[in-house]
């Protein structure tokens, strides 16, 4: 590993709506318009949208969508609009305020958009089919929190229903809402988590009357079951990273990190320089190195190949809103600015790379 550096921060004026790939996605009201761009990690800024700012709702920023060169928000008719270049492709009356944080809308092409377990022509917005759940529509409205699902680089979408307080579905649908298969599991209702990786779909929950706090279940894409693992884990992190080889799983313990071999299930152990109670996010990056964020306010990158030795101890300017790994290998920090609400700051972490000379 060559040097890791922080390089210069970036601030842009504007309101942190997301991500479109590696390209930050802001908000800004100015002169009676609201402006909607699109911010490279270079601070290179493009304008996507413009439109009146009465057009929006108060609380447009809980339901939008930015992908595609398109903008998608919520109006104050209380509907869902779709926006390309300054002009209004289509509306959604269907989509509207609801209370479901978090909320996620996914266009696998340009005619087509999955929003709330139906998938919309983004031409014209008519629906062209809801999603078949597997279970009456008011059992899963019931305790379904958010909407789940990700596509897969088999072509199929997996999906989360949470079917009551003990039971969940997996299922796995084609690109015209036909579901492939399913399998339903039990689970610690208030603690789980379901996630997608390069080559595994996982879940992660506590189990009880074991010396072991978490198990993970592995399934590959066609939902066949690759393996169960016990880990020490608690419910404050429930997440599990894969290393870019995809032979070893992450999870994150009070103080220790544990990577499993998920052919063989042998475990190894690592202590982390802080309570996992001060983490507010971590990750492993595409080159296998760790990252965590202590507090909001400082970014750690640790070497498990060097017995989790820390390589970059970083004070973030301002508060951490997102990590994104960069094509180039590079990771791009977004941070808001503590004393300007309406300004983010990018700051690209370099890798591999010799130092600037000052």
């Amino acid at each position: 590993m060559g040097d890791i550096f922080a390089d210069k921060p970036v601030s842009i004026n504007g309101i942190f709506l997301g991500m479109d790939s590696d390209h930050v996605i802001l908000y800004q009201a100015r002169e009676g318009r609201a402006f909607f761009k699109s911010a490279s990690d270079t601070g290179e800024i493009q304008e996507i949208v413009s439109v009146p700012s009465d057009l929006l709702a108060s609380f447009f920023w809980t339901k939008n969508y930015a992908g595609n060169g398109m903008i998608g928000f919520l109006t104050k008719e209380d509907e869902f609009v779709l926006y390309e270049q300054n002009h209004r492709l289509a509306k959604f009356p269907d989509i509207r305020r609801t209370v479901m944080p978090p909320w996620y809308a996914y266009m696998p092409d340009r005619d087509t958009i999955f929003m709330e377990w139906a998938c919309y022509e983004t031409r014209s917005g008519r629906k062209k089919w809801d999603f078949p759940l597997p279970v009456a529509e008011r059992a899963y409205k019931k305790f379904l929190a958010c909407e789940t699902w990700r596509e897969l680089p088999n072509g199929l979408i997996m999906t989360q229903i949470n079917v009551d307080q003990e039971n969940i579905y997996i299922s796995l649908m084609d690109q015209s809402g036909n579901i492939m298969r399913s399998v339903s599991l039990p689970i610690f209702y208030a603690y789980h988590n379901v996630g997608v990786a390069q080559n595994y779909i996982y879940l992660i929950q506590p189990i009880e009357n074991t010396r072991f706090p978490a198990e993970v279940i592995l399934f590959d894409f066609n939902l066949n079951e690759i393996g169960r693992y016990d880990v020490d884990s608690n419910r404050i992190n429930y997440e599990v990273w894969f290393d870019s080889h995809n032979k070893h799983f992450y999870v994150l313990g009070n103080g220790i990190v544990t990577r499993v071999n998920i052919m063989d299930g042998q475990k190894h152990i690592d202590p982390i320089p802080f309570d996992q109670i001060e983490i507010s996010s971590w990750g492993v990056l595409p080159n296998d190195m760790l990252y965590f964020v202590k507090k909001e306010r400082e970014l750690f990158f640790l070497e498990p190949q060097e017995n989790m030795e820390c390589v970059l101890r970083h004070k973030i300017k301002g508060y951490c809103l997102k990590l994104v790994p960069l094509k180039n290998g590079n990771v791009l920090l977004v941070s808001l600015n503590n004393r300007k609400k309406e300004q983010v700051i990018l700051q690209v972490i370099c890798f591999d790379k010799q130092a600037p000379v000052n």
